[in-house]
């Protein structure tokens, strides 16, 4: 296994420090196609990977929601920018545009860890508002 769930990524929120877990399994599974060069697996791979993604964004924007979180807007759109870096890292691998990197890296590196630190920023807000559940 390549990449890991580890505790500077917790959110502390179960349903979603689960959905993060899946997340990277997902990105272990790309890095594991890579191995083999077949770019149609990998892409495949990406296609599931950006799926779960979009499923985990619509929940965590639901629990968002649900806690009024003040920055929902701004949260959200970093969530469409992402799932357009990831649509534009699936074309670039089909055309056969050089990437830096691997996907895998990329995935994890530069799309999961960032929403990932963003998620901490309602995390924290979370903790100064003890009356809501999380």
């Amino acid at each position: 296994m390549k990449f890991k769930f580890t505790e500077s990524i917790r959110t502390g929120i179960g349903h979603l420090d689960d959905d993060h877990r899946n997340l990277i399994s997902r990105i272990n599974l790309v890095a594991e196609l890579e191995r083999s060069a077949d770019t149609t697996a990998i892409i495949d791979a990406l296609s599931e990977f950006k799926a779960e993604l979009a499923e985990h964004f619509q929940r965590e924007e639901a629990y968002l929601k649900a806690v009024d979180y003040p920055k929902l807007l701004f949260h959200t759109r970093h969530h469409e920018e992402t799932i357009n870096s990831l649509e534009q890292l699936m074309g670039d691998l089909r055309d056969g545009e050089p990437i830096e990197g691997t996907a895998s890296d990329i995935c994890y590196h530069e799309l999961l860890t960032v929403v990932l630190r963003r998620d901490l920023e309602f995390t924290n807000w979370l903790a100064d508002h003890p009356e809501l559940e999380k």
